[in-house]
C-alpha cells in the first residue's frame, strides 16, 4: 500500500515537473489522458499561477477560454452581458468497443 502511494507521488512529480517546463501554449487542459490518470492538477496550478484567464487557440476541443480562479469564476459567471459561453466546449467519452 505504502509502495503504491509512493508511486503515484513520484507519478505526480514527474508530472508537475513536466507540466512547469511546457510552453503555456502547449498545456492542454482538455487532453484526456490527464484526467485518465489523475495527472491534471499540476497543469491547472500551472495555468491558475502564470495565466488564470488563457485563450487556448490549439486543444482537443478546439480553441477556448479557461479560467482557474474561483475568485474570476464568479465574476465572470455573474455579468451574462459581458461573458457568453457559446460556444461551448463539451467533453464526450469516445465509446471504443465499436
Amino acid at each position: 500500500m505504502a509502495n503504491a502511494a509512493a508511486e503515484d507521488l513520484s507519478r505526480l512529480d514527474r508530472e508537475r515537473d513536466l507540466a512547469f517546463s511546457l510552453p503555456l501554449e502547449d498545456i492542454d487542459p482538455t487532453d484526456r489522458r490527464l484526467y485518465q490518470d489523475n495527472v491534471h492538477f499540476p497543469y491547472l496550478e500551472r495555468l491558475r499561477t502564470e495565466a488564470p484567464i488563457y485563450f487556448h487557440e490549439r486543444s482537443y476541443a478546439g480553441p477556448f477560454w479557461s479560467i482557474t480562479r474561483y475568485a474570476d469564476i464568479r465574476k465572470i459567471d455573474a455579468n451574462h452581458q459581458l461573458f457568453s459561453s457559446e460556444p461551448s466546449v463539451t467533453f464526450v467519452d469516445e465509446d471504443y468497443s465499436s
